[in-house]
C-alpha cells in the first residue's frame, strides 16, 4: 500500500527540539525540601504547562533522573515521579549516575540524532548547569526555560537572587527563555532556530 507523506508538515513537527525534564521526582537527591518550596510549586506548574503543550503538539519529550545505586546486594532505586510527570511509552527516559544528563551516553546520542538542540526544565540547578557545560563541549545548543527551573538558595542570597544568579551563569552556555517564549518559538517555521541564533 502506498502512503503519501506531507514532508512540509513532517519537517515542521520534527524541528521542535526535544523538551527535557530533569529530576521531576518526589524526593530530590540534592534537597528533600525542594518539592515543597514555593519556588518548586511554581516550577512544577510551568513544567505541567510545557508538558501539556508538548503532548498536544506531538513534540519529543524526555525525562532524566539520577539513578542511585543501592548498597552491595541491594536493588537500585529511584524516587517516584511527581504525579502527572510519569513518562509514557512514547517518551524518552534517561538514567544517569552523575549530575550531567550527558552522564548517560544514550542521552548524548539522542541529542545528536535530534539535531544537537533541546530545551531544559525541571529541578536540580546543579544538574542543569552541568548539562549546559557538557552541551557546549558536544557542540549542542540548549534553551533553558528559566521559569520552569527550580534553583536552590545560594549562600548569602534569597531564593529570587539565587535564581537570578543561576540563570545569569546559565546564559553563558544556553539561551535563557521563558515558557511562553519557548512555546511561541517552537511552533514551527524556524522559530526555535531563531531562539538558538540568539545564543551566538
Amino acid at each position: 500500500m502506498n502512503v503519501v507523506l506531507d514532508f512540509r508538515r513532517y519537517r515542521e513537527r520534527q524541528f521542535a527540539p526535544p523538551l527535557i525534564f530533569v529530576d521531576l521526582q518526589e524526593e530530590q537527591p540534592a534537597s528533600a525540601e525542594m518539592p515543597r518550596s514555593e519556588q518548586a510549586t511554581a516550577t512544577i506548574s510551568q513544567c505541567r504547562r510545557l508538558l501539556s503543550h508538548a503532548r498536544a503538539e506531538g513534540w519529543p519529550v524526555a525525562f532524566t533522573r539520577l539513578f542511585r545505586k543501592g548498597r552491595a546486594g541491594a536493588n537500585s532505586r529511584s524516587p517516584r515521579w511527581i504525579s502527572g510527570f510519569e513518562p509514557r511509552r512514547t517518551d524518552m527516559l534517561f538514567d544517569r549516575e552523575a549530575l550531567s544528563c550527558y552522564a548517560s551516553t544514550e542521552f548524548a546520542d539522542a541529542m545528536d540524532a535530534a539535531g544537537g538542540a533541546f530545551a531544559l526544565a525541571g529541578f536540580s540547578d546543579d544538574a542543569c548547569l552541568s548539562t549546559l557545560i557538557d552541551a557546549a563541549r558536544h557542540g549542542h545548543h540548549v534553551g533553558l526555560v528559566s521559569d520552569a527551573l527550580a534553583s536552590q538558595p545560594l549562600p548569602g542570597f534569597d531564593p529570587v537572587e539565587s535564581h537570578r544568579a543561576i540563570t545569569a551563569l546559565a546564559s553563558r552556555y544556553a539561551t535563557v527563555v521563558t515558557s511562553e517564549r519557548w512555546i511561541e518559538a517552537s511552533g514551527g517555521d524556524g522559530g526555535a532556530r531563531d531562539v538558538f541564533r540568539a545564543q551566538g
